[in-house]
């Protein structure tokens, strides 16, 4: 944690043309998510260089025609784009579009928008009935971030849990609460692990093999861990598939 950091990054949802400082990972435990049925067309917002689309069309077989990304962010590194490409906002897109996809992905994209509730209504309308939502952030609960408030040390970083651009905050419980609200069913979750915090989760589990409950000390934080709430506590991302009804 660099505690000095001061934020430099450009106004909000201006589309720019830049080397983007975030690794693009192929989200495999996101793509676990999905049900087993076909997926025609994708979307995904805030693709960065598409790495991620383009892993998903292949796994899903998915025509190059019908691949489809859209990002604030232009890399000015990237010399090939072999899908549909908007250099723009997910607001503006939204409000331009009519079509529908099959399956639409907002990987660590929702805590970056200033109105992620109106966001959500709008996809939904971008996604046939029973078409499939596929949605990670950062997870709230994770010990990391209740040590960075109890003990005040909240500084925002480059990237990761604390990234300066991050303008939203969930947990399992907000974001499935919103999902229902907006119209959507559950489908599936799961957490992405925080490697920082491997080591000692594979203690509490030990322990929790004998014990209901386990007294953790951390920093700032005491806090009791169970079974049933272990991955709240050592998730760094929540992860959900929901789908449109």
């Amino acid at each position: 944690m660099t505690a000095n950091h001061m934020g430099q990054f450009s106004s909000y949802g201006h589309p720019i043309s830049t080397q983007s400082r975030y690794t693009v990972k192929r989200r495999s435990d996101l793509l676990s998510l999905l049900p087993p049925k076909p997926f025609k067309s994708i979307l995904e917002f805030g693709c960065a260089d598409g790495s991620n689309l383009v892993y998903f069309a292949e796994d899903l077989k998915i025509e190059p025609a019908e691949i489809f990304g859209v990002d604030i962010c232009k890399s000015t590194t990237s010399t090939s784009i072999n899908f549909n490409f908007y250099h723009q906002s997910l607001e503006s897109f939204v409000q331009d579009k009519t079509r529908t996809f099959d399956l639409i992905l907002l990987s660590d994209v929702l805590e970056h928008i200033y109105n992620p509730w109106q966001a959500l209504r709008q996809i939904k309308g971008l996604l046939p009935r029973g078409g499939a939502l596929l949605i990670s952030v950062p997870n709230l609960e994770n010990l990391n971030y209740l040590n960075f408030t109890a003990s005040g040390d909240f500084f925002y970083t480059p990237t990761g849990l604390m990234d300066e651009t991050h303008i939203r905050f969930f947990s399992q419980k907000t974001l499935t609460h919103y999902l229902l609200e907006c119209g959507y069913r559950i489908v599936s979750t799961g957490f992405r692990p925080d490697l920082s915090l491997a080591q000692l989760k594979e203690q509490i589990k030990s322990q929790l093999s004998a014990h209901q409950v386990v007294n953790l000390r951390l920093g700032e934080i005491s806090i009791d861990i169970t079974k049933e709430t272990l991955e709240r506590k050592f998730g760094q991302q929540f992860l959900v598939c929901a789908e449109n009804v």
